[in-house]
């Protein structure tokens, strides 16, 4: 159930970060308060299909265990991404789920 989530999410908000959505090079040049407000609407959106994938429960737990701001996601984000410099042509959104999903410890952390 939790790879489902992850590879249900990712390619959802890829696919439409694709067509309409910034780049994570172009999300990562804007101003902080762009930045926050743009993660904010990523984490929304992934909570709507972490409730409708019957994984809100856990992505939730996470949250509350966390206690980040959006500016810290985005913030975390762009540390994270400086790890993996492969991610500046994806989606931000993913690159976003991608580092959140780390801190989740629902993959495996790398370096």
């Amino acid at each position: 159930m939790l790879k489902l989530f992850i590879v249900s999410v990712a390619l959802v908000l890829s696919t439409a970060a694709a067509e309409a959505d910034l780049t994570f090079a172009q999300w990562s040049d804007g101003p902080s308060d762009k930045r926050a407000i743009y993660t904010a609407g990523v984490m929304e959106a992934v909570g709507v299909y972490a409730e409708s994938l019957g994984f809100a429960s856990r992505w939730s737990a996470c949250l509350e265990r966390l206690r980040l701001s959006y500016g810290e996601i985005g913030e975390g984000t762009l540390a994270f991404a400086k790890l993996h410099p492969e991610l500046n042509k994806e989606p931000a959104p993913a690159v976003i789920i991608a580092y959140m999903n780390q801190r989740c410890g629902f993959t495996a952390p790398s370096q």
